[in-house]
Parts: C-alpha cells; sequence; structure tokens
C-alpha cells in the first residue's frame, strides 16, 4: 500500500466517522472529544519529531482511532547538515483499563514515508501504548513500545520507543 491509497483510506475513515456519529449519544456523560492533536518524540519518526492530528471514531471513550503528522528533523553536526520529513498515518485501538476511562491500552499499527537527502523509503510499524486521556477534554499523554520496524526492502529492526503529549478537542 503506498502513502496515497493509506491517506485515502485514512480519509474515507474520517468522513464515515464524521457522518455515522451524528447521532445523539444516550448517555452525554461518557461523551469524549473526538479530536486530538499530539507532538511525538521518536516514535514513528524515529529520531525526530512529528505533529499529529487524530480523530476519535466512537464517542464513548475508547474504541477505534485514526492520525496522520508531519515533522522531521534538521541536522548539524560537525559542519555538515541535513534532516529529512516524516509523514506518519496509522490506525488504533483504544482499550480502557480504569473506571474513570482517563487510562488506555492502545494497540494498533501504521506507515510512515521518510523523506531527505534526495531519497524517500517508508516503513510499516505495529504499536503498543500506555495512553493517558482526560475525559471529556483535555490532556492526553502518551508512551509507545514499537516492537519492529519492517522497512521496505525488507529489513527490520526493534525495539524502539516514542512519547507524545497533547490535547484533545
Amino acid at each position: 500500500m503506498n502513502l496515497k491509497n493509506t491517506l485515502s483510506a485514512l480519509a474515507l475513515l474520517t468522513t464515515l466517522s464524521t457522518v455515522n456519529g451524528q447521532g445523539k449519544p444516550s448517555d452525554t456523560t461518557a461523551r469524549q472529544a473526538m479530536n486530538g492533536w499530539y507532538a511525538e518524540l521518536a516514535g514513528s519518526s524515529l529520531i525526530g519529531i512529528t505533529f499529529n492530528y487524530e480523530r476519535y471514531l466512537s464517542r464513548k471513550p475508547g474504541g477505534f482511532s485514526v492520525h496522520a503528522g508531519a515533522g522531521g528533523i534538521f541536522l548539524y553536526i560537525a559542519g555538515e547538515s541535513g534532516g529529512f520529513l516524516a509523514l506518519p498515518v496509522g490506525l488504533s485501538y483504544n482499550i480502557p483499563t480504569s473506571r474513570a476511562h482517563h487510562s488506555f491500552i492502545e494497540v494498533g499499527g501504521g506507515y510512515t514515508y521518510l523523506a531527505g537527502g534526495g531519497t524517500g523509503q517508508g516503513f510499516y510499524y505495529p504499536v503498543l501504548s500506555w495512553r493517558y486521556l482526560a475525559q471529556p477534554k483535555g490532556l492526553q499523554l502518551r508512551a509507545s513500545l514499537y516492537p519492529v520496524i519492517m522497512l521496505g526492502d525488507g529489513e527490520a529492526f526493534g525495539p524502539w520507543i516514542g512519547f507524545s503529549i497533547g490535547k484533545k478537542f
């Protein structure tokens, strides 16, 4: 699956969730904010930082979410400069682990396209995270484990970690 197809699939899921979610939920106290943003260090950008938009597909805490972002890193070492652009997209499922629906285990996966130095390469990854979400709106924190990263040429490495902070709205 190339980047264009992945982005098209995420756009379709977001549109369907918006159309499907127009009804009023029966329990408004359990209703969550449907959108979020976060900055992630390492993780899906490897050594850089990405800024991501996330859409929750369920009006109640937990369930599926999709995200897309952009970022990278610029390096200047010993008189040489360089950098790369990172474009991550992903899908995850959030499982509540507390009665107040603040703590979640997140399982999912994604794809990141890296471009820099005149070349580009993408990679796929599974992710397992602990996530804190203030309900219904507010702070979100995440610590993620990427057990393996599958590079486009058949090579793999892992494990890898990432940390993020953001806000639901």
